[in-house]
């Protein structure tokens, strides 16, 4: 029976991928051949950032392992996943629910054998390490002053003849909402993590307010 290998796809705010590299981007993927023995691949420009960032005992430039521009991405993940897991002699990976199909095809195409693990670190991620729950804290904590400041903001506007909200001489936008709570948010930094999760919160803030609250 072929040794199996985890094999992960980042995409944008992907747990599983984030998780188990400790690395968030917008384009990877991530092989673990064994304990301590794992590999992340990235683009060249976000190489630096996941040598510092990143767990993964190795990480590597995917134009050192076969990626060629100008095709596909999906092809071009799988062509490299290929090559990192011919060093090894293996042809069988465990991926998550979430990997795109048209990565699911391709790497099916490069002649892997692919199972697909819907529950992947579903249980371990329920239970939090201190610092993860520093990080939860603070990402509520920042939420938490961002909803005050736009209540306060709503609460100041008065309502035009056009059927808009007014502060001062320009109209109360979503982008002003966001830009205050940014501010708010740059006088009490948090982890950097912590920044991308409040990113998220408060675009769904803006456009859906009714949904965040």
């Amino acid at each position: 029976m072929t040794e199996e290998t985890l094999l992960l796809a980042a995409r944008d705010g992907d747990p599983a991928f984030r998780y188990a590299s400790g690395f968030e981007v917008e384009t990877g993927i991530y092989l673990r051949f064994g304990e301590g023995d794992d590999v992340l691949c990235v683009s060249a420009l976000e190489h630096g950032r996941a040598r510092a960032e990143g767990r993964a005992a190795r990480v590597v430039d995917r134009a050192t392992v076969g990626w060629a521009e100008g095709q596909g991405e999906s092809t071009n993940w799988a062509r490299v996943a290929r090559r990192l897991l011919d060093e090894r002699g293996r042809d069988r990976v465990r991926v998550s629910g979430d990997l795109p199909a048209a990565l699911y095809v391709a790497l099916r195409d490069q002649g892997l054998a692919v199972d697909i693990d819907p529950a992947l670190f579903v249980a371990e991620r329920r239970t939090k390490t201190p610092a993860e729950v520093e990080h939860i804290q603070a990402a509520q904590d920042a939420a938490q002053a961002a909803l005050r400041a736009v209540v306060h903001r709503l609460r100041e506007a008065r309502p035009g003849d056009d059927g808009l909200l007014w502060e001062g001489d320009a109209p109360l936008s979503s982008e002003r909402l966001l830009a205050r709570c940014q501010v708010n948010e740059a006088a009490e930094p948090t982890q950097e993590k912590d920044g991308r999760l409040m990113d998220r919160f408060l675009h769904a803030l803006v456009q859906r307010p009714e949904a965040s609250l």
